[in-house]
């Protein structure tokens, strides 16, 4: 009856029921110990979002930039849990500070025996913050800084809606919003910190899996009369200020325990291995044949040194995927127009009608369009590597590419590619009058022939 708690009558009576739902309660609120006594804690935490703000916790954030001196006076307060931000600032004028977490303070953490739980928040304070497209802008940032700062795949990343967002509101701003980051966050789960209302009605969408509620914001309408989400894993139920370090702290159901090691740091030349699988292809050695036969002949030359290109030449590769947006401006540049809804599918009909499996150990980086012969047949490509799955890359590095197709000489595993593309070309496909179609679907080919290239560490199965 009171958040979510005892269906019964009202009739004055402690029965055994109403002492069965006050130890589930206390269970599912992890407020020991679970007995049926209804104590100033078990009153509190029904009536009111923060409950008794007294109650000990194990688990805090906070956003300041902790020294080892912090992280070992906190421990010795009996924290076994911190959450920190990936990125961003807090204060303004002469009082902002940095709040982002580095990787000196996460490996002090970790080192000392206690978890990281990563937060993203950079913005949101207002409602007109939440829509897809900053989803997807978001879930690019956190990804690339959570694996700059080596947080291993399948951690949560908690995404903030820090306001009060009411319930008519919530359909057309936070659903699409969080929706857009699960679509394009990968290697991490999603989990969102918001109010009551907000947590619950994004796990109901299936965006998130876990839920850092707002608690402490009693007076917000998100939070009043609406019962703790299921998915809780982190209630924010008080602030203070401990050692001089600015704390929130939190209960915790145990859903989340936030990570407790790092990823590995790997050289550039390791990491070269990864990506592709040729042993005559060495950082800053000699240009490589690296694919010879079934039509398709591709070079490659590594080097340490990264080349920038302007937009209109520059295809990102955010999260381990290609950017459709910028492939669409790229393609532009020479002649084809092309919707980034049509390259996903063509994308995806020609991987799946190949029969080919792509599992790549690249997650962000840039692929520069240099140069297209006139009849599409030859393009010169860089590849700029810039973080790795689980692992952190200690310096960028770059892949020269030049690849060369002849149509007429294909195997029949290349055929079967390039026949999905043209099939599909004629409907998605718009080239501008002087720019023959064989042309664009040279270079959509190209295009999708480097995602295969990526995805099998350079070993095309020609």
């Amino acid at each position: 009856m009171v958040n979510g708690y005892y269906a019964g009558e009202i009739d004055g009576q402690f029965t055994t029921a109403v002492g069965n739902q006050i130890v589930a309660f206390r269970k599912f609120m992890n407020l020991p110990p679970y007995t049926s006594t209804a104590d100033l804690t078990v009153i509190k935490g029904l009536l009111t979002s923060n409950g008794n703000v007294n109650r000990d916790a194990s688990a805090m954030d906070t956003s300041k930039q902790l020294t080892a001196n912090n992280v070992n006076y906190l421990k010795s307060q009996g924290y076994k849990i911190i959450g920190r931000y990936l990125t961003g600032s807090v204060g303004d004028g002469a009082a902002e500070r940095n709040k982002y977490l580095t990787r000196t303070e996460l490996h002090d953490i970790i080192s000392a025996g206690i978890s990281v739980v990563p937060i993203y928040q950079d913005g949101g304070g207002v409602l007109g913050y939440f829509s897809e497209a900053q989803g997807i802008k978001d879930a690019n940032l956190a990804g690339q800084a959570a694996r700059a700062l080596g947080i291993p795949s399948g951690a949560t990343i908690y995404f903030a809606a820090d306001l009060d967002v009411e319930d008519g509101n919530i359909d057309a701003t936070i659903i699409p919003y969080i929706k857009a980051v699960a679509n394009q966050l990968s290697g991490y789960k999603v989990g969102i910190y918001g109010t009551r209302n907000v947590c619950s009605r994004a796990a109901a969408a299936g965006a998130v899996t876990s839920a850092y509620v707002a608690d402490m914001s009693t007076g917000f309408s998100g939070n009043l009369g609406f019962p703790m989400p299921k998915v809780w894993a982190f209630d924010q139920f008080v602030e203070f200020t401990l050692g001089g370090i600015p704390i929130d702290n939190l209960g915790t159901s145990g859903r989340d325990k936030g990570i407790k090691e790092i990823n590995n740091t790997i050289s550039a030349k390791a990491a070269l291995r990864k990506i592709i699988d040729n042993a005559n292809l060495t950082l800053d050695g000699p240009k490589v044949v690296i694919v010879n036969g079934g039509g398709l002949h591709v070079t490659a030359q590594a080097t340490s040194t990264v080349n920038s290109a302007d937009g209109n030449h520059s295809i990102q590769i955010t999260n381990g995927k290609f950017d459709s947006v910028s492939v669409k401006k790229v393609l532009k540049t020479f002649g084809v127009n092309i919707s980034s809804d049509s390259f996903e599918n063509i994308l995806d009909a020609a991987i799946s009608g190949s029969g080919i499996s792509l599992s790549s150990d690249l997650m962000d980086g840039e692929l520069h369009v240099l140069t297209v012969s006139s009849d599409g047949s030859e393009l010169g490509l860089e590849l700029v590597v810039k973080e790795l799955k689980n692992e952190i890359l200690d310096a960028e590095f770059e892949i020269k590419l030049t690849v060369k197709i002849n149509v007429d000489s294909m195997s029949q595993k290349l055929k079967k590619v390039y026949s999905y593309i043209k099939n599909i070309a004629s409907a998605s496909l718009n080239p501008d009058n002087n720019v023959a179609l064989d042309k664009v679907v040279n270079l959509v080919t190209f295009i999708i022939l480097i995602v295969i290239l990526i995805g099998s560490r350079g070993v095309i199965p020609v």
